[in-house]
């Protein structure tokens, strides 16, 4: 998938009337960094959410080039809107616990949680940091899923994905 296919795809995404963060423009940097994220990473995947109303709001999903459309068009449907009851979601675990959550594909099933997407990722594991608001609150969820050769800690991939979105 070319890069400059995609980024209209996720710019779309964030004009459409779903909540977001703020305005388009003011995201775009942060998307910026989490594309540079996932590719120094060889990630597979990385997302961002909103959290409002006790749900989370699909912002924009950047996947892997060689990601089959199918999966990418799969994910995006089922994480679009989810409510925090969702908690087999890692996206939607880390908004509605406030923390950080490692999901690792060998552990889980294959029963449409994380375990589902990281299968079909071909990803190894996943991190999903919650961005809190001043109330300590999640305003949104920032998440990456990695191959097996990352050999970054949870506090490492956790680290750099806070520096996404600025507190």
């Amino acid at each position: 998938m070319d890069r400059n296919v995609r980024w209209p795809a996720v710019l779309s995404i964030l004009s459409q009337p779903e909540p977001t963060m703020n305005h388009t423009s003011d995201l775009e940097p942060a998307l910026a960094r989490l594309e540079a994220l996932r590719q120094t990473l060889n990630a597979r995947a990385a997302g961002l959410w909103t959290c409002q109303a006790n749900r989370v709001h699909l912002v924009a999903f950047l996947p892997a080039p060689d990601m089959p459309a199918q999966v990418v068009s799969g994910f995006s449907e089922a994480t679009r809107n989810v409510p925090f009851e969702r908690v087999e979601l890692g996206c939607v675990q880390a908004a509605a616990t406030r923390e950080v959550v490692t999901a690792w594909a060998e552990k889980l099933p294959d029963d449409g949680g994380s375990g589902t997407w990281l299968h079909a990722f071909e990803a190894a594991r996943s991190v999903a940091v919650p961005i809190l608001d001043q109330a300590g609150q999640s305003r949104a969820v920032v998440a990456i899923a990695l191959p097996e050769t990352c050999p970054l800690s949870e506090a490492d991939v956790t680290r750099r994905l806070r520096a996404i979105l600025p507190a």
